[in-house]
């Protein structure tokens, strides 16, 4: 996904990121057996490989060098405490609406943040 970053560009491929994502995490919540849960995984696995490259060149590419360790430090811390607050949270959903609801919070959330990622890069475009 690093050469595709370089060479259609970074918001476009982390755009498509969200844009395609968004139905994969719905995907897993509608896996009924062994072996689709494995295929979805592993569209899953290849649609979220494009993030990490396109999100870090994106970033580089807006800092343009300056704070850059400023700016993915903050990346990092982001993650960090969005991963634990989701856990907290996708444990609640678990609980209260089923497994399956944690996947589709999942899906509407990362296409929700679609239109800020375009709002951020728009003159960029």
């Amino acid at each position: 996904w690093a050469w595709a970053t370089a060479k259609k560009g970074s918001w476009r491929i982390l755009l498509a990121h969200l844009l395609i994502s968004s139905p994969a995490w719905a995907m897993l919540a509608l896996s009924n057996s062994l072996g689709t849960m494995l295929l979805f995984i592993f569209i899953f696995g290849l649609v979220g490989a494009m993030d990490l490259p396109a999100r870090r060149t994106l970033t580089a590419e807006i800092c343009r060098g300056e704070n850059l360790g400023a700016a993915m430090g903050f990346i990092e811390l982001s993650n960090g405490l969005s991963g634990m607050l989701g856990g907290a949270i996708g444990g609640l959903f678990w609980e209260l609406l089923g497994p399956a609801s944690i996947f589709y919070a999942s899906s509407i959330l990362t296409l929700a943040s679609a239109p800020f990622l375009y709002l951020t890069v728009k003159d960029m475009a």
